[in-house]
């Protein structure tokens, strides 16, 4: 072969341009490996070796879980238990309480009325008797009068008691 033939056959070949996008990408054909034109290699992902638990593992999942179960347990009685308490207290509290305000209702009105009473009777009393009341004060009156006079017909200081005036008065009003 010439130089000639052998130029024309080792030609250079240009390479194609790849950065060239297309405009149309037909998701429907696929490769020679029966992959679509869109596909792109991904890794497979580690896989992860799960081993069954130890005893000891076993043993604290299992206290914890008794844990949890009696925290929550305790929780919910207490719970309960506060609300049945303050229902029960309230109950108790308000039945006391009652009791108690109306015992003192009771005191205090008793002694309102015991005060009034003895108001209302002093009342009767001197409405009743006013003569009575104005007796022992005239008679006190005619002490002093007979005193007075005794002194002004004596004009001496007369010494007197004043006890036995007053009860000779009595006697002789009585007459």
């Amino acid at each position: 072969m010439t130089d000639e033939e052998l130029e024309e056959e080792f030609k250079t070949w240009d390479l194609p341009y790849v950065e060239q996008k297309t405009s149309k990408v037909d998701l429907d054909k696929t490769n020679a490996l029966n992959l679509k034109s869109n596909w792109k290699y991904e890794p497979p992902e580690p896989e992860i070796e799960i081993l069954p638990p130890t005893a000891e593992e076993i043993e604290a999942i299992r206290a914890a879980a008794h844990a949890e179960g009696f925290a929550e347990g305790q929780k919910k009685g207490e719970d309960e238990g506060f609300q049945q308490g303050l229902e029960n207290g309230q109950k108790e509290g308000y039945a006391k309480g009652l009791e108690q305000g109306t015992q003192e209702g009771l005191a205090s009105g008793e002694e309102q009325t015991q005060q009034n009473l003895a108001l209302w009777e002093s009342l009767i009393e001197s409405l009743q008797n006013p003569v009575t009341k104005v007796e022992k004060q005239l008679e006190q009156e005619l002490v002093l009068l007979a005193v007075s006079l005794a002194r002004g017909v004596i004009r001496s200081e007369v010494k007197t008691n004043h006890d036995l005036i007053f009860q000779a008065l009595s006697e002789g009003l009585k007459v």
